[in-house]
């Protein structure tokens, strides 16, 4: 095996680079890695709503999934619109909207969710729908305005979800996702506060 590819220094190098493939890796290997643990690690890992200790679970929640039909339906979304916003924003401002995604949804979640271990990344593919959507709005590009396009093309069915109640759906996660996209999305735009 070639030493280079257990050069952590490298990996760091393609993640920095690529920050959305980096992203889904991990996703991913959350999965494969609860999954390898017998589905123990998402007891610890998982959002516990309004319970102090596992507050800061909003940024590892993310990375697990209740199956593979679960991490398959957020992993396509989060690649297509994740691919759309990156290609809006200079990539610290990207890192930046990912963050504002998982703190926006978890901690919505950690607030409002119903009492069970929360898991998944459908927070950020919210989070994402609502930042394309919005920043067409608020900055009047030609790109945004096409990103925005495509996005409701795909996924414009999201925005019904966020008022249709699924018990086993997280509709927290999904309105503050929402809701935190459209936040980031009206901060980088510089745009003024509604009257």
């Amino acid at each position: 095996m070639n030493p280079e590819f257990l050069d952590p220094q490298l990996w760091l190098k393609y993640a920095a680079k690529y920050p959305l493939l980096a992203l889904l890796a991990l996703i991913w290997a959350g999965y494969i890695l609860d999954l390898l643990t017998f589905k123990t690690l998402r007891n610890f890992l998982g959002i516990r709503p309004r319970r102090f200790l596992y507050l800061p679970t909003i940024f590892t929640a993310p990375f697990f999934h209740v199956d593979g039909a679960h991490l398959l339906s957020n992993s396509i979304p989060l690649a297509i619109m994740g691919f759309l916003s990156a290609n809006l924003l200079p990539l610290p401002k990207y890192l930046l909207l990912l963050l504002i995604a998982t703190a926006g949804s978890g901690f919505g979640v950690w607030l409002f969710g119903r009492n069970a271990i929360m898991l998944g990344a459908s927070g950020l593919v919210f989070a994402l729908f609502g930042f394309l959507l919005a920043n067409a709005a608020f900055i009047h590009d030609q790109w945004a305005l096409f990103s925005a396009i495509a996005a409701f093309l795909l996924y414009g069915g999201l925005l019904l979800s966020l008022f249709k109640h699924q018990p086993q759906v997280s509709w927290a996660a999904h309105i503050w996702g929402f809701a935190s996209g459209i936040l980031a999305a009206w901060w980088f735009a510089g745009a003024p506060l509604p009257r």
